[in-house]
Order: C-alpha cells, then structure tokens, then sequence
C-alpha cells in the first residue's frame, strides 16, 4: 500500500474551453421539437405545420454563413413553438470552480451499517484536507446522511458543521432548497 504524502501536488496543464453558439443550439433544439411534433401528431393540423416549418428551416438553413440562415430558422420556427429559446439565454458572466463530491448510495449492494460507515470516512477525509488545503471545496447532497453523522458520529458532524457554516462544506440538493452551488461558492470566494 503506497504511503501518505499529504504534500503531494498535481497540476492541471490543459483544459480546453469551449464557447457555444447559443443560438445554432437553440435551433438545433427547435428542429428536434419540431420533428419529434411532426412524427407523433402526423396527419393533424399541428403535425403538417410542424413539418412545413422543419422543411422551410432545412431549405433556408446556409452553412458557416454569418448567422442570419440560423436567425432566419429561429423565426419560422416561432410560428410553432412561440419564443422559448429567448427564455433560455444563458447568463453573460460564468465562472468555473473544481469542487470535491463524492456519490454515495444509501443502499445499493450493501448495508445501511456499511454506508453509514462509509460516510463518516469520506466526509472525515474532506474535513481532513480542508483543514490542510484551505482552498478545498466540497458538497455533499443526501440529508439523511447528514442525520446518521449526527446521531452516530456526533464530533465528526460538528467538524462537518464547522466546515458548512465556513462556506467551505457545501450542502446541495434536497437538503437545503435554500443553498444552491452556486451561491455558496461564490460568498466563500
């Protein structure tokens, strides 16, 4: 078994970046819809429009031209969709955070006692490295895991509390509709 080295440091040297074209995408998903109300509601008076659009949007449609063929398809297809996509225009500032998670079964091949048990060590170990990465981050989703730390380990749950109340530890999920990612990454930075 490899032994501990608690200074051990990697290094990312790549990653790639990819900036999407929102509205390509959105006519994409437009398409799709339309083809998919085409092929379910054939013979309707929906299903015909559906598919006269879907045609009109493949006949306008001009490879790598300089966007207007895809603005153009956007317009017809809001004579059968309306303006969804103008509903789903991502934010303009984005920003990218690592963050520690590990899933965790409640009880898939094993016991509860096993996962109980397997709780108590991965989210020791995330308390573990916090204490000596001040940087680290992590999440953690299922609210009665947080029960079983509390009832069975109870000094291990005051360290994970210390950790959340620091914004360092971060529930998300169901166990606190409040607390989103996103919001307790950004107050902790």
């Amino acid at each position: 078994m490899p032994s501990h080295k608690p200074n051990r440091y990697f290094r990312l040297n790549k990653a790639a970046l990819v900036a999407p074209n929102v509205p390509a995408h959105a006519l994409l998903q437009s398409f799709t819809i339309l083809k998919q109300i085409a092929e379910n509601a054939t013979g309707s008076p929906l299903g015909q429009r559906a598919m006269f659009v879907a045609n009109e949007i493949i006949n306008v449609f001009v490879p790598n031209d300089d966007g207007s063929s895809i603005r153009r398809g956007l317009e017809l297809a809001k004579e059968v969709l309306g303006d969804w996509e103008a509903k789903a225009e991502p934010k303009a500032e984005a920003g990218i955070f690592a963050l520690g998670h590990c899933h965790i079964d409640s009880a898939w091949l094993w016991p509860f006692a096993s996962t109980k048990k397997k709780v108590a060590r991965s989210w020791s170990s995330q308390v573990y490295l916090m204490d000596h990465y001040p940087e680290h981050r992590f999440s953690a989703t299922s609210a009665a895991q947080y029960k079983w730390l509390q009832e069975l380990y109870p000094l291990l749950f005051d360290r994970v509390k210390a950790k959340v109340d620091e914004g360092r530890f971060g529930i998300i999920g169901g166990a606190v509709p409040s607390q989103t990612a996103a919001g307790w990454l950004e107050a902790s930075h």
